[in-house]
């Protein structure tokens, strides 16, 4: 099949794991892209109230998009608290058959955001070709701003730089020219 699939919540949401991130299981909201079958198919999330989320499990990703996934994150605080769980995640997909593009997960900060994380891994973390974070509204094609409380690493690996992204490797800060942190 094709098309979006999609959950929209308007009011105030309030989300708790316990278990560890895995492929189906383990993360607070996730968007993604799984199959290597239905090239067409992608899954959105749009977060319209205030959302706090809280994950205690290895591998269990606060805010985590895949592949074609999109996720809409308003007004949020996010906390991680075990190893290898980064807040926010945008990460690359390309393993469709017969299809070798490589889908990036997108997840849009349209207001306040306040990640906090372990020494160990990222509160805001872009990897692959095509995966973004930034504080965009993707379907409005705006620039968003809000205020970022960030207590753990920003950063992003493995991507391709196009029109006003900056990248400071040695802090390992990806940044967009109208984002201020």
């Amino acid at each position: 099949g094709s098309g979006v699939n999609t959950i929209i919540i308007k009011g105030d949401t309030s989300v708790t794991t316990e278990g560890s991130g895995s492929a189906q299981a383990g993360y607070a909201v996730y968007a993604g892209h799984d199959s290597i079958y239905g090239a067409n198919d992608s899954a959105k999330i749009d977060l319209q109230g205030k959302t706090t989320i809280l994950t205690t499990g290895k591998n269990a990703y606060g805010v985590y998009s895949r592949g074609r996934g999109y996720i809409r994150l308003n007004d949020a605080d996010i906390t991680t608290t075990n190893t290898a769980a980064h807040g926010i995640y945008a990460s690359a997909y390309s393993g469709l058959v017969g299809n070798s593009t490589s889908y990036g997960g997108i997840i849009d900060l349209l207001s306040d955001v306040k990640v906090t994380v372990n020494n160990d891994v990222n509160a805001i973390y872009a990897s692959g070709a095509n995966a973004k974070v930034a504080s965009y509204d993707t379907e409005q094609s705006i620039y968003t701003s809000g205020i970022y409380t960030i207590t753990g690493n920003i950063s992003a690996d493995n991507i391709e730089i196009t029109g006003n992204e900056k990248i400071n490797a040695d802090a390992g800060l990806f940044v967009r020219t109208s984002i201020s942190i």
